[in-house]
């Protein structure tokens, strides 16, 4: 990890120790591969008021990408506070890394959301099958609805007349 991202966590250290909530970034640390399955269960092993301690003694020794990979798993987690402070701190370094990573993030989140909207257009467009199949099946209990009224009613004009 770049120096200038470690120094900008331990500037921060009491207040992520005291905000951070690992449980709800649990998940996503590993489904980003910010942290190890064997990492998680090293902060998962030690008491909770230690866990945090723990998960930023370990992000110290990931990359530069995975630090930037916690932070927006922070904004993702309503903890963008935490991702504020190490961003605003961060963002000073000489080499311009931050800005760079900064907009990998952006481009990152703008493919999840590309993503998102395309699983719900194909929950969407599957629904919608459902429906018109379900509109066909209607139409053809009208029509034969229909037909046997027309078969009752010729049948009421054949014994009237």
């Amino acid at each position: 990890m770049h120096d200038s991202f470690k120094k900008t966590i331990k500037k921060n250290l009491q207040q992520l120790n005291s905000e951070l909530h690992f449980g709800s970034i649990r998940d996503l640390l590993l489904q980003d591969e910010v942290l190890t399955d064997k990492m998680i269960a090293e902060v998962e092993a030690i008491s909770e008021c230690k866990q945090n301690q723990k998960l930023v003694d370990l992000l110290m020794t990931r990359s530069d990408e995975s630090f930037n990979k916690f932070r927006s798993i922070l904004r993702k987690t309503k903890q963008g506070h935490l991702a504020d402070i190490l961003e605003v701190a961060g963002s000073s370094s000489a080499d311009g890394a931050d800005s760079a990573h900064r907009e990998d993030d952006t481009a990152r989140t703008q493919e999840q959301k590309l993503k998102e909207q395309e699983r719900r257009l194909r929950e969407d467009q599957e629904k919608l099958t459902k429906q018109e199949a379900m509109l066909r099946e209607k139409d053809e209990k009208i029509s034969e609805q229909q037909g046997r009224l027309c078969e009752q009613e010729n049948r009421l004009t054949e014994q009237q007349g």
